[in-house]
């Protein structure tokens, strides 16, 4: 019989940020994890936050009207594991035009990071 595959949904609102970004997560498993935001020179920022497995659904609210205009990325984990990461951009574009064409480039430096990071030995 096979195994069900878990389903995980993340997805952080609004993108780019200027004061508040919030990070949904949803999941069929309950599982404690950990949620952690990078800066762009790989610097924790802020504590890591921990998320009990009391729910399927959780929406985490982070505060960036304090941070520098800039990429952020932030991963979530469980059991040092990586489940999920992807980036929360803080207002760096007054025209919607010209911040799509930046959140285009960031996919694409996340992406090539990943794939530096996978090749990582530890």
């Amino acid at each position: 019989m096979p195994t069900a595959i878990p389903v995980l949904l993340v997805v952080a609102y609004p993108n780019p940020a200027t004061d508040l970004a919030t990070i949904t997560i949803k999941t069929d498993v309950l599982k404690n994890m950990t949620l952690k935001l990078y800066d762009i020179f790989e610097m924790l920022v802020g504590s890591p936050i921990k998320i009990r497995e009391t729910s399927t659904e959780n929406a985490i609210k982070i505060n960036v009207s304090d941070f520098i205009r800039g990429v952020y990325v932030y991963i979530l984990s469980t059991e040092n594991k990586v489940l999920f990461n992807d980036k929360i951009i803080k207002n760096l574009f007054p025209t919607i035009k010209n911040a799509k064409f930046f959140n285009k480039f960031c996919v694409f430096f996340v992406s090539i990071k990943k794939r530096y990071d996978t090749k990582k030995s530890f």
